[in-house]
């Protein structure tokens, strides 16, 4: 036992409070905890990812001491023994225990419709949205500690940190702090080795883990067939910050090619208040360039802020060679969202993206269109009109010829398959 301990074991000695104890519903209270304790262990022993265990260990802790608590309550108040410190007693607070209540409640609702976006996503946005989902259950598992406390009469309990994920646990709304991670650690599997400087160790990273991903600099990439038609869609995205708190959720920008468009945002995970229906004010700053302002669109969610089609392509071709980027949306009431960004690694990105929309082929005429298709037409791909006119048929066939001839399967005109089919693009 510590020191410390010990003083508080001698200090805060105390006896059962008068007020009535509902054994019966702690005891229900206790069983429904230790059934979410063994679900959870289940869980962690079959496995997941680092930043998902983080999660999950912090929460099985919570569990734990929410357990303890209880246990030892209803053990002091069936045999009328003191109450020593690991369960000391204090006065119920039925009224912030209804507040807590309605608390829990909403997280719940929170937490149903976080996990049915969960189930309606897959590659990295699936793995952002699961790791959301473990951070909800953790804030859900807090407040029910708070109201197990509040309603019970049960004290805060500090948790010595010898081990393990333990943390310190404090009351109804208390903080917790995940197990740090030792730098001795070698790098992972999907270290971008370009970049010895960056930790990729951190919860952010495991995401390429999470999502079968990639990391490239900053930015951890992911590559998907669209379920409409197949055609090749690469989302990347990065963090302001690659080690947020167990509760936290980093600012992050995102460029992706999905469905053919191109679209670059940037995502303070907030709904936004605009000043018009044509966007926000926004102010940013690319490199060592002076700074900027502009008129952003926004994502009908109202979450995103950014470009898409023709303006994310030019705004993207900005940022090549770049390292850093600067982004602040202001709002109709005037509060401000910002973030900096390291986004080393954004010329893999942009090639990325690049080959998946087929940037090149924006500037192919007609003649040059008719060209490609009576290619893929005598070379057996394409049984369409020889028009000029791009459409599906054309994407399908050329994703054909680009599979015969071992390039990526994309269905678009970028720079890689045209210069195959002996094509120049214009500037």
């Amino acid at each position: 036992m510590s020191k410390s301990l010990a003083i508080l074991v001698l200090a805060f000695l105390v006896t059962r409070p008068a007020e009535a104890f509902d054994t019966e519903a702690a005891q229900t209270d206790l069983s429904d905890v230790r059934a979410q304790i063994v679900k959870l262990d289940q869980a962690i022993d079959e496995g997941m990812p680092d930043a998902a265990r983080v999660l999950a260990e912090v929460r099985r802790q919570t569990l734990g001491v929410t357990a303890d608590l209880l246990e030892q309550r209803i053990v002091a108040e069936q045999t009328g023994a003191e109450i020593k410190v690991t369960a000391l007693a204090t006065t119920p607070d039925l009224e912030r225990a209804q507040e807590l209540l309605a608390e829990i409640a909403a997280a719940e609702e929170e937490l149903a419709h976080l996990r049915q976006e969960a189930a309606d996503k897959l590659g990295l946005p699936g793995a952002l949205a699961q790791l959301t989902v473990l951070t909800q259950e953790q804030a859900l598992a807090v407040l029910r500690l708070g109201y197990y406390q509040a309603h019970y009469g049960l004290a805060p309990l500090s948790v010595p940190s010898g081990g393990g994920a333990a943390g310190e646990v404090a009351a109804s709304r208390g903080e917790l702090e995940a197990p740090e991670i030792s730098s001795s650690v070698a790098p992972p599997a999907w270290a971008d080795p370009r970049y010895p400087d960056i930790d990729y160790t951190t919860s952010w990273f495991d995401f390429a883990a999470l999502s079968d991903s990639e990391a490239r600099g900053m930015w951890v990439i992911t590559s998907e067939r669209a379920a409409l038609d197949d055609s090749l869609t690469v989302i990347a995205m990065a963090p302001d910050d690659p080690s947020p708190g167990i509760l936290e959720t980093p600012k992050k920008l995102v460029a992706m090619c999905k469905e053919g468009q191109t679209v670059f945002v940037f995502s303070p995970d907030e709904y936004l208040l605009s000043y018009r229906d044509s966007g926000f004010d926004v102010e940013y700053r690319v490199g060592q360039q002076p700074p900027e302002t502009g008129l952003w669109g926004a994502s009908t969610s109202k979450q995103h802020v950014g470009f898409w089609g023709e303006n994310a392509i030019e705004f993207l071709q900005r940022l090549r060679g770049q390292e850093r980027f600067f982004v602040r949306v202001q709002e109709r009431d005037g509060s401000q969202h910002g973030a900096e960004f390291d986004i080393r690694g954004i010329d893999d990105v942009i090639a990325a993206i690049e080959t998946a929309c087929g940037w090149a082929g924006r500037t192919l005429s007609r003649d040059q269109l008719m060209t490609i298709q009576n290619a893929l037409k005598q070379a057996g791909h394409y049984g369409g009109a020889i028009d000029g006119i791009w459409g599906a048929n054309s994407r399908s066939g050329l994703a054909k010829y680009q599979a015969t001839a071992g390039l990526t399967e994309t269905g678009t005109l970028n720079t890689e398959t045209l210069e195959a089919l002996g094509i120049a693009a214009q500037e």
